[in-house]
């Protein structure tokens, strides 16, 4: 009767480890010498006629280098490496042709007749073993304590190299990610500042209200940047978002060269080590609100004069209330109503 080929098992961590050897980017790319190189090695120091690095995906090994294997790829559930992924020690077979998980393989039966197999697990920096460095022959045999540690070590220097593309991956979604950042703050109509719990700015956007360049303010205590009046509104307003863990709103004026500005500062608290400062030109809405302010007081000013006029029987008390309204509207010292 034949034989039942025993599957590999899963891992536990399994969605993520496919997780993370799918975001190397390493799957079916070309073969390069830095990975070939160790393959060699293998096949030189412990003198087998084959060897892999095998990378196994959710229904497949991949071989990211392969030496005396012709095919670049086979099904998981005959594959050694598939088990090989469960432990974190290296996984031997001495004789897979009397071994029950392997003796009915069709690679062990068939090409490439695969009697010894020792692979070594490679794994990510979180610790996801994606594959493995394998050293295979068609002859039964047994991995010395000497050639355990050699594969090891090479297993090793295989992880370096995928790390490897790790960082760079990272180094390129971080800056991808940062150019991103910038050109959202570059698009704010408002001054955007992070500080951090000491007052340091951790970033800002390039915006022409800065008091000194972005660049400048960068790396320095945002009150270090301000008039000594408002530096001291400023780091009370700080302390109080802090202290409080929520949000504190002022209104300040600034000589700028384009004239009297009015500012809107938004101090938002986002954990125990960051805030952000949203500021905002209000001079249009500020000048608005005055002018409607004023328009009201005119208002009330002429209905008081009205209702004087009807109701005072001496002219002369109208005429004085009314002078007084027009002293405080036009912000005049003195003046005269003239007959």
């Amino acid at each position: 009767m034949e034989g039942v080929i025993k599957s590999p098992a899963t891992p536990r961590d399994e969605s993520k480890r496919l997780q993370a050897l799918h975001e190397l980017g390493i799957l079916d790319t070309p073969q390069e010498e830095r990975f070939d190189r160790i393959t060699r090695l293998v096949q030189a120091t412990l003198g087998v006629p084959m060897s892999t690095i095998s990378l196994v995906d959710s229904d497949r090994q991949w071989f990211k280098s392969r030496q005396n294997i012709d095919d670049s790829e086979t099904p998981r559930d005959v594959s050694f490496c598939g088990h090989g992924i469960l432990q974190a020690e290296i996984f031997e077979v001495s004789d897979a042709s009397i071994d029950p998980r392997f003796s009915d393989n069709p690679l062990v039966t068939g090409s490439p007749h695969i009697r010894f197999y020792a692979g070594a697990p490679i794994a990510t920096p979180d610790g996801h073993r994606i594959g493995m460095l394998c050293a295979i022959s068609d002859e039964p045999r047994r991995l010395t304590e000497r050639e355990r540690l050699i594969l090891r070590a090479l297993a090793d220097c295989v992880e370096a190299e995928i790390n490897a593309l790790e960082e760079k991956r990272l180094r390129t979604l971080l800056s991808h990610t940062q150019a991103r950042t910038g050109k959202m703050l570059q698009a704010m109509p408002d001054i955007v500042l992070l500080i951090d719990q000491d007052g340091i700015c951790l970033e800002s956007n390039d915006h022409p209200d800065l008091l000194i360049p972005r660049s400048e303010i960068i790396g320095r205590r945002v009150s270090e940047a301000l008039p000594p009046h408002l530096a001291s509104q400023w780091q009370a307003s700080f302390r109080q978002v802090l202290q409080q863990e929520g949000q504190v709103v002022f209104d300040y004026v600034l000589p700028l060269a384009k004239g009297p500005t009015y500012f809107e500062a938004r101090l938002q608290w986002l954990n125990q080590n960051e805030v952000l400062a949203l500021i905002r030109d209000v001079s249009v809405r500020k000048t608005s609100e005055d002018a409607l302010t004023e328009q009201r007081r005119l208002t009330d000013s002429i209905q008081t004069a009205q209702s004087e006029f009807i109701l005072a029987n001496d002219h002369r008390l109208a005429f004085t209330a009314l002078l007084a309204d027009i002293l405080a509207l036009t912000n005049s010292e003195y003046g005269f109503i003239a007959e």
